[in-house]
């Protein structure tokens, strides 16, 4: 990578307590690439929490940081608008309860070259009991990648990516209409048009806890719904991956005993799995 190109950090942060918030915005401080500009949308509803993150910013006292205030907004809507906001020719999101590698952007620029748009990683999963995993356990396979995101979100969560600038504009940006899978719908539109490629170091870490979005019921029914939706044309063309997306699904409604809504789904997958199966004899 030549040159020191400015990346710009978009962190979106709804209610979440002060000392989780440091560790993501100190975790974007600390990193050893330093062209960086930081944004924070402070979309909280709890006028308190907004007032000790604007003394903590004003605490930092750091160049390049910015507050931008917008209670209530939405977190995809968030991303969009600190988006706007930006100038970098590379872009990274972080949630607010998660937090990066020192060396995260330092190793993910350098895998950048002549026709790249984004560059993913591995990363580390620690659930509400602290349990730790990594995301990737093998080395993943990067072949196909624009057919096999339809049928998994194999890039992974919103705060890993370092993405350039013009890929996410043609991607048009987050899909607001998205409440779960947001991160995916994203991942299958520039993978498209765009190259990707793999780091395998280490970029962060990814928290859930019972509080996290990702743990809603309805709104991960109504992500999925969209992802089938919005893709449809592409699911139609490629049955395999329907097929594999659609057991993901099922098996998390089974994972959260929304047993209902799984059966409701299953006969589709017997059905395209059974017609796979011919194919194969």
């Amino acid at each position: 990578m030549k040159g020191d190109p400015l990346i710009s950090v978009v962190l979106i942060t709804y209610n979440r307590e002060l000392s989780i918030i440091k560790r993501s915005i100190d975790s974007i401080i600390s990193q050893t690439y330093k062209n960086i500009q930081i944004i924070v949308v402070d979309t909280n509803t709890k006028q308190c929490i907004s007032e000790q993150i604007l003394k903590y910013v004003a605490f930092l006292d750091k160049g390049g940081l910015q507050l931008k205030s917008l209670p209530g907004l939405s977190s995809n809507k968030a991303r969009n608008e600190g988006f706007k906001v930006s100038k970098g020719e590379y872009i990274a999101f972080l949630d607010d309860d998660d937090e990066w590698a020192p060396d995260k952007l330092e190793k993910q620029l350098d895998s950048f070259d002549e026709g790249v748009s984004l560059v993913y990683s591995n990363y580390i999963i620690s659930d509400q009991y602290n349990n730790e995993c990594p995301f990737f356990k093998d080395i993943p396979d990067t072949d196909n990648l624009n057919t096999k995101i339809l049928g998994e979100n194999i890039i992974g969560c919103t705060s890993i990516p370092l993405i350039k600038r013009q890929a996410f504009i043609d991607a048009r940006g987050f899909n607001d209409s998205f409440k779960a899978n947001q991160e995916w719908d994203l991942w299958i539109r520039i993978l498209q048009d765009h190259k990707i490629r793999y780091s395998p170091a280490i970029a962060g870490t990814k928290y859930y806890s019972g509080v996290s979005v990702s743990n809603n019921k309805l709104r991960r029914i109504s992500g999925w719904s969209n992802l089938f939706i919005h893709h449809a044309s592409k699911y139609h063309k490629n049955k395999k991956q329907l097929r594999k997306a659609l057991g993901f699904f099922i098996g998390e409604m089974f994972e959260n005993r929304m047993y209902i809504t799984g059966m409701t789904v299953l006969p589709l997958y017997i059905i395209l799995k059974n017609i796979e199966d011919k194919k194969q004899q």
